[in-house]
């Protein structure tokens, strides 16, 4: 053999050793971290409270799943496994099989482990479903609580730990996750194997149907439904089931075919952080209840064909946690802003394209302090636009544009000190604009006041020879798109510092501040 040859076999053998050696001291260490984590678990007592008892529970899990990766590596190392794999008890077995064969389990994308080793499409005869349901790919198990000590090797005597090891019963299963599998087919009814799943995720595959609704009133324990982007086809209705899940915290149901009303069952799910029901075919108005969820953190109902307004229950401060709230492209006629007072914890607000009418409040915005994304256009709103907007600090991206708000510009429009976008066009403003916006130089990325200019309209056509166009070249390092073309009724002109716009000293013949715009409206 080749001498550098054997040097690299040589070096190759010293780091698998070096690997194993700390892959031993990994499974050690996580070992006493799991046996710890179950000995403060035992001794909890109903005075520490739920919250507690959950978030230690969680830990032990976290805990288990870094060991039974660690030992998977071992395994892959020196090809010898530590414990015998986690499996379901028969009955449950045979609906998981179940679900493998109602969802063209063949003709998934990677289907380890759910098929038998000598299993192929040509010879389906072998039979599906014959190792131990913990290495099914997408599936994640782990053993109770009162089991772990069994397969760490912690059991005082030998015939305890094989009681634990042979028991089918010990293995938990927590975790279903088959997204973009390619899974095709109806949900079958019986899939009540996923009793004690806290993730339960098949999004991005072609499910259609009704949702099992008899399996779904046992999942008492799941946390995460994620079923998006499929064309399950369950009408409002049937998703009553839902109200069985009492510990859920995130539900995407997205971009599915749902029809009907959206049922008001959300106070029997007061854990919800995440609720995305948008790109469906949903209608009638928004649940009351909806309000009533305090941990709710994201509210995402866009682009269905929702009627009526904004629950006023928001402006009771109940949900002190919502970050996101996109209500946009449905049919909801009032409430607008005006519903989200108090809502002080708010960064995005889309509630563009629906058929808001009335005033703007402005003392909203004075309790939206943390708002960095607020859109309102294609609306039928009126009234000025309050100078309460100027409030905003962290505002980034502002679109009112195509409704019908009147007066001028607010006068305080430069304290708006972190906008990059600001689009006003399609309303009925008068100018002149503000001279504040010119504090908005350095930052303001996007400005769009007046309306776009076609030599097909009749009246732009009209009243292109009083269009007046700077002297000398936009400094295109401050913009990147300045609308100057087409007046809107009454803005006659927009002014900046002559060094800020061109980014060059002042020539005498210059006047101290340049006008952007002129005409005569």
């Amino acid at each position: 053999m080749d001498k550098s040859m054997e040097e690299r076999l040589k070096l190759d053998f010293l780091h698998k050793c070096q690997t194993v050696k700390q892959v031993l001291l990994d499974c050690d260490y996580f070992e006493k971290r799991v046996r710890k984590s179950e000995q403060i678990m035992q001794s909890m007592g109903q005075t520490d409270g739920a919250d507690a008892a959950r978030k230690r529970k969680d830990e032990y899990e976290a805990l288990y799943v870094e060991l039974v990766n660690r030992k998977d590596l071992y395994k892959s190392l020196v090809g010898t496994a530590f414990e015998t794999p986690l499996d379901l008890p028969p009955d449950r077995k045979r609906e998981a099989k179940a679900v493998f064969d109602a969802l063209d389990g063949f003709g998934w994308s990677n289907p380890f482990g759910w098929i038998g080793q000598n299993q192929n499409v040509t010879r389906p005869e072998i039979g599906a479903i014959e190792g131990p349901v913990s290495v099914y790919n997408g599936v994640v198990m782990i053993p109770p609580p009162s089991a772990v000590a069994g397969f760490v090797g912690q059991l005082q005597s030998k015939q305890q730990q094989q009681q634990v090891e042979s028991n089918p019963l010990a293995g938990m299963l927590t975790e279903f996750d088959l997204s973009g599998f390619g899974c095709r087919g109806q949900l079958p009814s019986s899939m009540s194997f996923l009793n004690l799943c806290k993730i339960v995720n098949l999004q991005c595959n072609r499910l259609y149907g009704p949702l099992p609704t008899s399996a779904i009133r046992q999942w008492s324990q799941v946390r995460q439904l994620k079923l998006a982007g499929n064309e399950l086809r369950c009408q409002g209705e049937g998703l009553s089931a839902l109200q069985y899940l009492i510990n859920l915290e995130i539900l995407d149901l997205s971009f599915n075919e749902l029809t009907g009303t959206i049922p008001d069952i959300f106070t029997s799910t007061p854990k919800l952080e995440i609720l995305n029901l948008a790109g469906n075919y949903l209608e009638g108005e928004i649940p009351s209840s909806i309000t009533t969820l305090v941990s709710l953190k994201e509210l995402k109902l866009q682009s269905n064909r929702l009627t009526g307004s904004i629950p006023l229950g928001f402006r009771n401060n109940h949900c002190k946690s919502i970050r996101h709230i996109n209500l946009s492209k449905n049919r909801l006629t009032s409430g607008a802003i005006d519903a989200l007072h108090g809502l002080t914890t708010l960064e995005v607000v889309m509630l563009n394209n629906n058929e808001f009418r009335g005033r703007l409040d402005g003392s909203v915005f004075l309790t939206l302090k943390n708002v960095i994304i607020l859109y309102l256009h294609n609306n039928q709103l009126s009234g000025i636009i309050p100078n309460e907007l100027c409030t905003l600090k962290k505002l980034k991206y502002c679109n009112l544009s195509s409704n019908h708000f009147r007066g001028r510009i607010p006068e305080d429009i430069g304290e708006l000190i972190s906008v990059e976008k600001l689009l006003l066009c399609d309303n009925i403003l008068v100018g002149p604009v503000p001279r504040s916006i010119g504090l908005l130089i350095s930052h303001l990325r996007d400005f769009y006041v007046f309306k776009p200019y076609t030599n097909s309209d009749p009246m732009t056509q009209r009243l292109a020879p009083s269009i007046s166009i700077p002297p000398r070249k936009f400094n295109a390092f401050a913009f990147e798109r300045v609308y100057l073309f087409g007046p809107s009724v009454g803005i006659d002109s927009v002014h900046w510092n002559h060094d800020e716009l061109y980014g060059a000293p002042r020539d005498r013949a210059d006047d101290e501040m340049v006008t952007i715009f002129s005409g005569k409206l």
